[in-house]
């Protein structure tokens, strides 16, 4: 724990910002999970057995980060918990319920990696085959979009800066609105799939394409939270 400090918990103003950066903190060890899951796909190269193997070590190793992020979260949520007993305003209360909906809503992510991505790419393995070319390269713009709301948003709730946040939110819908017309690109491609080389990863893709779809929908979600009852234009002045 890097910011929650039990000596200011009797000031709880002092305590929700403290709480904050934890749990700005929190989402930056969900980003890097995320791009430790998702490098993997875009460099995927069937015929080179030791990347593969490279590649499915080091996802195993997540699972250490995952354990980091449960231990972090408990002790934040059981450090919000003492404050929320004690005599606090209604805003306060408010920003306290909204941090533990934004690791909840954190968690979730976690465990779309763990239990969406990271099985993937076994799959994927498996196949022995990889993405049509474009297909690969829809695919590396979906995580790169991410991986840069991911950044964004840490900054943001890093600064407490509740108009970076209102941005963030709209580059995030922006990315779901594109996500429907990835699905349509992939299906077309599937129809005029003379060689089976697509509908032999059909599968595999449109279940890398729902999980990160799932992120983004989780990601805004966070932001909508977090402008809603955390860092708000009131709270920053």
């Amino acid at each position: 724990l890097k910011y929650i400090d039990l000596n200011v918990i009797s000031v709880p103003q002092t305590a929700i910002e403290s709480s904050i950066s934890e749990t700005a903190m929190l989402i930056k060890l969900c980003s890097r999970m995320f791009d430790k899951a998702t490098i993997v796909f875009k460099d995927y190269n069937p015929d080179n057995i030791d990347d593969k193997r490279l590649n499915q070590k080091m996802l195993k190793r997540l699972s250490d980060k995952q354990q980091t992020f449960k231990y972090v979260e408990e002790e934040v949520s059981k450090y919000l918990f003492i404050v929320g007993r004690k005599d606090i305003q209604q805003s306060t209360s408010k920003q306290i319920y909204g941090i533990m909906s934004v690791l909840e809503q954190t968690e979730r992510i976690v465990d779309a990696i763990m239990g969406g991505l990271v099985p993937l790419y076994d799959k994927l393995c498996r196949l022995d085959m990889t993405f049509s070319t474009e297909g690969v390269s829809e695919i590396k713009v979906f995580i790169w979009a991410i991986n840069n709301h991911f950044r964004e948003l840490f900054t943001a709730i890093e600064k407490h800066d509740a108009k970076q946040i209102a941005s963030v939110a709209q580059a995030i819908d922006l990315t779901r609105h594109n996500t429907e017309s990835l699905r349509m690109s992939h299906i077309k491609r599937l129809w005029n799939d003379d060689h089976h080389a697509v509908s032999a990863t059909h599968e595999v893709h449109t279940q890398l394409i729902d999980t990160l779809a799932s992120i983004t929908s989780i990601l805004s979600s966070i932001t909508a939270t977090l402008s809603k009852s955390i860092i708000t234009d009131d709270s920053t002045k």
